[in-house]
């Protein structure tokens, strides 16, 4: 996937989400061992992401919260250098998942756009989703099959308000969300 920046934002700083929104809760899955790698492979748990970005989480919190959810944070900000340790740890048929390191855009969650996300309950409990983080098969799908009323339900009010909050998601992972002017995000 080529992608042309427009016009770069250089100058808008990473953010620590829980700063501009402290109620989003943070569960960095690359910061620990419960991933596809099985190993950490960040060294901060902090959900870093650009600033803007930081705020249309907010807009989509805020929204979920008057449907009785909230959101957490899998992932956020993510250094070249860490992406590229993913996408090489990624078996073959695992790396559609990952975005080409060497295409020269990389992976927009380096660009701090991107972001993977889950709904929680207002006490902060896991809700039903389709699957869990990094799990590289169809049911990962954002066209969820799985006649889970309660699944279907709980993915459609995430994707309307982060829809809402000015972001867009690919069809791989249901997770998986990018601002909506990613453009004007050059790579950190």
């Amino acid at each position: 996937m080529g992608i042309f920046i427009k016009k770069a934002r250089e100058n808008e700083s990473l953010v620590n989400i829980q700063e501009i929104c402290p109620s989003i809760k943070v569960e960095i899955l690359y910061s620990t061992r419960k991933n596809f790698c099985k190993k950490k492979i960040y060294k901060s748990k902090k959900a870093l992401i650009r600033k803007a970005v930081a705020q249309k989480l907010a807009l989509a919190q805020s929204l979920l919260k008057n449907e009785g959810f909230g959101l957490k944070i899998w992932d956020g900000y993510r250094s070249k250098e860490d992406h590229l340790k993913l996408y090489n740890l990624a078996k073959e048929n695992e790396k559609k998942f990952f975005a080409e390191p060497f295409n020269g855009t990389g992976s927009l969650h380096s660009h701090g756009c991107a972001v993977d996300v889950t709904l929680i309950d207002l006490k902060g409990k896991n809700v039903r989703m389709p699957t869990d983080f990094d799990t590289f098969t169809d049911e990962a799908s954002v066209d969820y099959k799985g006649g889970d009323k309660i699944v279907e339900y709980n993915l459609i009010a995430l994707q309307r308000a982060m829809q809402e909050s000015g972001f867009f998601w690919l069809t791989l992972n249901w997770h998986y969300f990018v601002a909506n002017n990613f453009e004007e995000y050059s790579i950190i």
